[in-house]
């Protein structure tokens, strides 16, 4: 699509976490319409790469947060459910 448009792709930039794993996350690939290649381009496109790279390891730790959240609550539920069973059957059964 880029090329249909006079555009030529001059760098793709791992998209790498900030944490100590150092995935890749994902790519950028940065186009311009000019043949020319200069350093505060590549500058430009790393300063875009970082933020963007930290906000998809933020969206992926946030579904995370969500997904282990959500097996907390069943988890905490289902120890009450079986706390309120074992209370009920001590308070039946004969002394």
């Amino acid at each position: 699509m880029a090329c249909s448009q006079g555009l030529r792709p001059i760098a793709l930039l791992a998209l790498r976490s900030v944490s100590g794993l150092r995935q890749t996350l994902g790519l950028l690939s940065w186009a311009l319409h000019s043949r020319q290649l200069y350093q505060e381009h590549l500058r430009l496109a790393k300063s875009v790469a970082i933020p963007a790279a930290a906000a998809i390891q933020n969206a992926r730790l946030y579904e995370c947060a969500q997904i282990y959240g959500t097996e907390l609550e069943k988890r905490t539920a289902d120890l009450q459910e079986a706390q309120t069973a074992l209370q009920r059957f001590q308070t039946r059964r004969p002394s």
